[in-house]
């Protein structure tokens, strides 16, 4: 029998305008749920994979090169803070990062999470780049968990 574990997710946007209607979904993250010793429920999470666009071309409509350089920028920060979380236990620089990009100062931010019930991250995390990117089969992909490839 398999077990269903709890995740989150949240999107990763580009929005070159914060007072415009224009954003492009740029990536999502897969976050799961710690376990305490105790057996409880952490509230913190874990970052169990991400997967983000093949390419920016979709994004050159909106931004420069420059500011294509610092949209990349912060997609390593992303994808470097969600293995150190994963590979130490160590949320809170996720957590901080996460709630920094919640508003839109920069051009990249990441919405709110939404909840998840799976058996399998890997193939949760294929669901959500099927759902949410353009060409989820080419995207870029970094896995974390157990089973998880980069």
């Amino acid at each position: 029998m398999t077990s269903q574990r709890n995740f989150e997710y949240r999107v990763v946007k580009y929005v070159p305008n914060a007072a415009g209607k224009s954003d492009v979904i740029i990536g999502v993250i897969l976050l799961e749920a710690q376990t305490r010793s105790g057996g409880g429920t952490d509230p913190s999470r874990l970052c169990a994979g991400l997967r983000f666009i093949p390419d920016w071309i979709a994004l050159t409509p909106f931004v420069s090169e420059v500011d294509l350089e610092v949209v990349r920028a912060i997609v390593d920060e992303i994808s470097s803070k969600c293995r150190a979380a994963s590979s130490e236990h160590d949320t809170l620089a996720l957590v901080d990062m996460l709630r920094e990009l919640g508003s839109a100062s920069n051009g990249v931010i990441v919405g709110p999470p939404k909840g998840l019930v799976a058996e399998d991250s890997d193939e949760a995390l294929d669901d959500l780049a099927t759902r949410y990117l353009s060409r989820p089969s080419d995207s870029r992909t970094v896995g974390l968990g157990a089973g998880g490839g980069e």
